[in-house]
């Protein structure tokens, strides 16, 4: 990476990966800007400029300075639109070409901190992928397109599509989507779960759930998205008995204890 490319601000990192992605860090939230002109599309360029950006991401979680990522677009024209067909085209192994996307994708929904999605624009192929490798998804009222339209080309999803979409949807909404090949709006988006929210500015909605997110005590956060895990793959007798172990842990520890005792300096006020 070109020294001229990284620049520092005294309030907050922001690392400029001016062709591509832009990170900035500020109170606790990290927020991901994907570049990639003139048409939002996933490429060769922005795998490695995401790729990188997760680099400091993973070292600012680990210093404690990081609670949550924002993902947005550049522009409200494309969240990331879809892969770069000429790159499939030109793909001599599509093992490889697939496997380099899961990586990323499985590494940004493997972070340690909850990540959001901010959809304002197209989000078609391997940018609905991207987003659903996020832990949340928020689109703007005008969103879209959504879809997987790979089939029409002869392919399938390559991203994770296959076995994140039926977990996010289920089995047959998911199977319909991609079989198809449709495209659908926001509306329809949040219909099926795909997204949590609609919003008529998402990129302020979502810096305002990662906020919150980032205020909230970290061990039970992961330990939140931990359980939810084992609850897709595993059986509710063993998912509740870890959920046990959990509770017991994070209510003991440091953080829940002084969370309490401030409760209790309040008189315990009743949630309303």
């Amino acid at each position: 990476m070109q020294q001229d490319w990284i620049a520092y601000n005294v309030a907050c990192m922001t690392i400029d990966l001016r062709s591509s992605a832009d990170l900035s860090i500020l109170t606790g939230v990290a927020t991901l800007i994907l570049h990639s002109p003139p048409d939002g599309l996933m490429n060769q360029a922005l795998i490695g400029r995401i790729d990188a950006a997760l680099d400091r991401v993973e070292i600012a979680i680990t210093e404690g300075k990081v609670g949550a990522v924002v993902l947005r677009g550049a522009a409200s024209a494309a969240f990331v639109r879809h892969h770069d067909v000429r790159e499939i085209a030109m793909a001599d192994d599509g093992y490889a070409a697939s496997g380099q996307v899961h990586a990323l994708y499985n590494r940004l929904a493997a972070l340690t901190v909850p990540s959001i999605a901010a959809i304002d624009g197209a989000c078609m192929g391997a940018g609905l992928e991207l987003a659903l490798a996020c832990t949340l998804r928020y689109a703007g009222r005008d969103a879209g397109p959504f879809g997987f339209p790979e089939i029409t080309i002869g392919i399938c999803p390559g991203g994770g599509g296959t076995q994140r979409a039926p977990r996010a949807i289920g089995a047959d909404a998911a199977l319909e989507l991609m079989l198809t090949g449709r495209l659908f709006d926001a509306a329809e988006a949040l219909r099926l779960g795909l997204v949590h929210g609609l919003s008529d500015d998402v990129t302020e909605h979502a810096a305002k759930v990662a906020a919150r997110l980032a205020s909230r005590a970290p061990q039970a956060v992961a330990a939140i998205r931990r359980l939810s895990g084992m609850a897709e793959a595993g059986g509710l007798a063993e998912g509740c008995a870890a959920e046990r172990d959990a509770f017991a842990a994070l209510l003991a520890g440091p953080d829940t204890r002084a969370r309490i005792a401030a409760l209790a300096a309040a008189g315990f006020p009743v949630v309303r």
